[in-house]
């Protein structure tokens, strides 16, 4: 089984418990309508695009990994799923009403380009909905991680800088430097439950793709030393048996002018 299927099966396990609380909130941003088309880009296992369907729009998968996509295909074979880059959307030119992002623009390998096609292919008028997760202390289930990885094998943070670092602001002004109108910011309050440093360690290597990276980075030898650093950072959270981690989300909202 290859990394992105392995990552397919098991996404619901961790990170998806932490992602489909957003669902609502993206959607109603999008001001999805009936009869729309809309894209959900990005899509993942395409809970939001899911989302958009039961509003009834007509939604469009679109996902680089085709393993991931083999999985969306599986769970929604209703929706139309296409596999593609975000840089290089196969659609005309304003022929989509809304598109939504969950957690993936983040992960643009250009998010320049990837901004300039989401406009390039939005009607005027038409609604950028995304989100991307919160800073360090609003996100503690992801920067626990980077901070963890950093104190016992800082060599692997530095090669690979992780991605979902301050993507709130920088990633509001690109939408902003795009081109895109009434570009806005709002924080998505959250928390999510882990049982014990082990527990958020393997849903993050096994459901996570930047920061499962930074985790098999770290030796073997050094794989004790992880986990007590992240079962240190983890302790002022607290909560009965286990931890109320800040698992918060920032939702990125814009329009193409006209």
């Amino acid at each position: 089984m290859t990394d992105d299927r392995a990552r397919a099966v098991r996404y619901d396990e961790f990170l998806g418990a932490i992602t489909r609380r957003f669902v609502g909130a993206v959607v109603a941003a999008a001001s999805v309508a009936p009869g729309e088309v809309v894209v959900d880009l990005g899509a993942g296992l395409g809970r939001l695009g899911w989302a958009a369907h039961l509003a009834g729009a007509t939604a469009i998968l679109v996902e680089q990994s085709p393993d991931m996509l083999e999985a969306a295909r599986a769970r929604h074979p209703e929706l139309r799923a296409v596999c593609a880059a975000g840089e290089a959307l196969p659609f005309a030119d304003r022929s989509i009403d809304a598109v939504v992002a969950g957690f993936f623009l983040n992960h643009l390998d250009d998010p320049a380009a990837g901004l300039a096609e989401i406009r390039r292919v939005l009607k005027p008028g038409g609604r950028l909905a995304a989100t991307v997760w919160a800073d360090r202390l609003a996100a503690r289930h992801n920067s626990v991680i980077v901070e963890a990885v950093a104190a016992v094998h800082p060599e692997a943070v530095s090669a690979r800088p992780p991605s979902d670092a301050g993507a709130g602001p920088r990633m509001l002004a690109a939408i902003a430097a795009a081109g895109f109108a009434d570009a806005q910011a709002e924080l998505l309050a959250a928390t999510t439950r882990v049982w014990s440093a082990a527990h958020l360690l393997e849903g993050t290597r096994t459901t996570t793709w930047d920061n499962a990276a930074l985790i098999e980075a770290v030796p073997p030898a050094r794989a004790g030393a992880l986990e007590a650093e992240v079962r240190r950072l983890v302790e002022p959270y607290r909560d009965g048996p286990g931890f109320e981690l800040p698992a918060s989300a920032v939702l990125l909202t814009a329009r193409r002018p006209g």
